[in-house]
C-alpha cells in the first residue's frame, strides 16, 4: 500500500489584518514562553520562495520614534495608562517637512498611528516626553519601513521589539527547509530536521487528538527519522517538531 504526503504551511490570521499569505512563518509569537520577552504581535519570515521579500521579515508594531524636539503640545495625562494617540496630521502645518515625510511614509505603507510612550509627562524638552511609538495598520517590512523612517533626519527611530536578526532569519530558514524536504515513500514519512534526536516530534488529528502512539519511528541519521504510519487512517495530520508545525494529507 502507498502513501502520499502532501505539505502544506499553516495559514496565520492576524486579529484586524486580514489572512497571511499562506507561506508565511511566524517566528516570534506574543509573549513567547521560550524567549521570555513581551511581543505585541506575531513577527513574520515570507517563507514563499518565489516571492520578491523572501526571507523577509514583517511586523506591524511597534517602531519607536524620538522626535528631537516638541512636535505636539500634548498635556500630561494623570493616569499613565492613558492611551494617547496622534496622527501625522496633528502635527503642525508650520512643520511642512516632516509632515511630508510623514506623508511619503503613509504612502509606502500604508495609515499608522504614533502612541505616546510616556503620556503623565507632558510635553517638554524632556526626551522622554517626545517617545512615541508608531503601530502601521497593516504588516510591513521592517527593513524597508525601518529604512524610510531613519531617512527623516528629525527624528531618532529603531524597531522596538525583538525580531530575529538577519543571521538569525537564516539559520531559522534553513531549519525551515530542511523540515519542508520530508517526503514519502510507501508507508513511511520521511523527516529531515537538524539535531532531530533531541527533538520531540509529535502528531495530531485535526480533532487535535494526538496520534504518536500509533507512529513507529526509525531512526536513518542523526538528521533523519522514517515515520511508519500504516496504522494510520486516511486523513489531515499536522506534525509538530519542536516549535515548527506542518499539515500533511494522508491518502490511502
Amino acid at each position: 500500500m502507498v502513501f502520499i504526503a502532501v505539505f502544506f504551511t499553516l495559514s496565520v490570521v492576524d486579529e484586524g489584518f486580514g489572512q497571511f499569505p499562506t507561506c508565511w512563518t511566524s517566528i516570534t509569537p506574543p509573549n513567547d514562553s521560550i524567549y521570555k520577552y513581551v511581543n505585541p504581535d506575531s513577527v513574520m519570515i515570507d517563507t514563499c520562495y518565489s516571492s520578491s521579500t523572501y526571507h523577509h521579515r514583517f511586523a506591524s508594531k511597534w517602531f519607536r520614534i524620538e522626535f528631537k524636539k516638541v512636535i505636539f503640545n500634548i498635556s500630561a495625562a494623570s493616569n499613565p495608562d492613558t492611551i494617547i494617540q496622534r496622527t501625522w496630521r496633528d502635527i503642525d502645518t508650520s512643520q511642512m517637512v516632516l509632515r511630508a515625510n510623514f506623508d511619503s511614509v503613509e504612502v509606502h505603507f500604508g495609515a499608522f498611528i504614533l502612541q505616546k510612550w510616556a503620556p503623565d509627562i507632558g510635553d517638554t524638552t524632556n526626551l522622554l516626553s517626545q517617545i512615541f511609538l508608531l503601530k502601521f495598520n497593516n504588516y510591513v517590512d521592517i527593513d524597508s519601513a525601518q529604512a524610510m523612517l531613519k531617512t527623516i533626519t528629525s527624528i531618532n527611530t529603531y524597531y522596538q521589539n525583538r525580531a530575529l536578526a538577519l543571521n538569525e532569519v537564516k539559520d531559522f530558514m534553513q531549519i525551515k527547509e530542511r523540515l519542508l524536504e520530508s517526503s514519502i515513500t510507501t508507508r513511511f514519512l520521511r523527516i529531515q530536521y537538524p539535531l532531530i534526536k533531541s527533538s520531540q516530534i509529535q502528531v495530531f488529528d485535526m480533532k487535535g487528538s494526538n496520534q504518536t502512539t500509533f507512529i513507529r519511528f526509525l531512526q536513518a541519521s542523526s538528521d533523519i527519522v522514517d515515520a511508519d504510519c500504516n496504522l494510520l487512517t486516511a486523513g489531515i495530520y499536522f506534525l509538530t517538531i519542536g516549535n515548527n508545525i506542518e499539515r500533511f494529507l494522508l491518502v490511502k
